[in-house]
């Protein structure tokens, strides 16, 4: 019995903190910070995610313009995909973005862009 007031506690504390911010902003004045630690945290997270799939998932299947892999290491794919997928933004597979629509795996948007040969004259 004594569990299940102690969920039922812990739940409620929950609640509070998640859907009443200006209550939880009194009880943890710096979580501003925390939050801030977090994001730079995920953004590193994602960077090193963004090298990870340009060494292994394209370099070394045989992706070898320098230009596609440098813009493959610039593109935040995590931010085209919804919340829910963020943490596969970079994994090897396509992924939905919406309205029946996905975003394909890196593999093969750095092997559409290498066949196309596209350079700086051809921008037309």
């Amino acid at each position: 019995m004594n569990f299940s007031w102690t969920l039922i506690a812990l739940l409620s504390g929950w609640v509070l903190l998640m859907c009443i911010p200006s209550y939880a902003a009194q009880l943890y004045p710096n979580s501003s910070e925390l939050q801030g630690q977090n994001s730079n945290w995920a953004m590193e997270q994602f960077e090193w995610q963004r090298r990870q799939m340009v060494e292994y998932q394209l370099r070394e299947r045989g992706i070898k313009d320098e230009r596609v892999l440098a813009a493959m290491s610039k593109v935040p794919r995590h931010q085209f995909v919804d919340s829910s997928w963020r943490d596969l933004a970079y994994s090897d597979r396509p992924l939905p973005i919406g309205y029946n629509q996905t975003i394909s795996q890196p593999y093969i948007v750095a092997y559409m862009s290498s066949a196309a040969e596209i350079t700086p004259e051809k921008k037309s």
